[in-house]
C-alpha cells in the first residue's frame, strides 16, 4: 500500500481532485444522462408496444369478422347443395317413375326448387358483392 505524506490541506485537496475520478465510480451527471436516456428508450419501447398491441387487436377483429363471413357462406352453400340434391332426386324420381306423381306436380316441385335455388343464389351473390365492396 502506498502512503503519501502530504502536509497542507490545499495540497491534499488538489491531489484528491486529480485522483477522485479513479477512486469513485459515481459520476452523477453521467448517471443522470444515462438514466434519462434509458427512460426515453423505455418510453419509446412502450409506445411501440402499444402500437403493436393495437394492430394485433384490429387484426383479431378482422379475423373474427372473416370467420363469421365464411360461416355465412358455408351455410348458404350447404343450402344450395341441399336444394340441388332435392332437384336431382325429383328428376330421378320422375325419370324412373318410381314416384307416381303426374307431370304437373313434378313441374310444380321443380319450379319451387328452382325458385328456392334462384333466391339463395341471389342472396349469396348479394352477400359476396357486399363483402367485396366493404373491403
Amino acid at each position: 500500500m502506498l502512503v503519501l505524506n502530504i502536509g497542507k490541506d490545499s495540497e491534499k485537496a488538489e491531489i484528491f481532485k486529480k485522483i477522485e475520478p479513479y477512486l469513485t465510480f459515481l459520476d452523477i451527471q453521467q448517471l443522470e444522462r444515462q438514466g434519462a436516456n434509458l427512460q426515453t428508450q423505455i418510453e419509446e419501447l412502450h409506445d411501440v408496444n402499444q402500437v403493436l398491441r393495437n394492430k394485433d387487436s384490429k387484426r383479431e377483429e378482422r379475423m373474427r369478422g372473416l370467420e363469421d363471413q365464411i360461416d355465412q357462406i358455408k351455410t348458404m352453400m350447404n343450402t344450395l347443395i341441399d336444394t340441388q340434391n332435392k332437384e336431382r332426386q325429383l328428376n330421378r324420381a320422375f325419370e324412373q317413375e318410381k314416384d307416381p306423381i303426374n307431370k304437373d306436380e313434378f313441374f310444380d316441385k321443380m319450379l319451387s326448387a328452382t325458385r328456392d335455388t334462384i333466391r339463395k343464389r341471389g342472396a349469396l351473390e348479394k352477400t359476396l358483392k357486399e363483402q367485396v365492396q366493404n373491403k
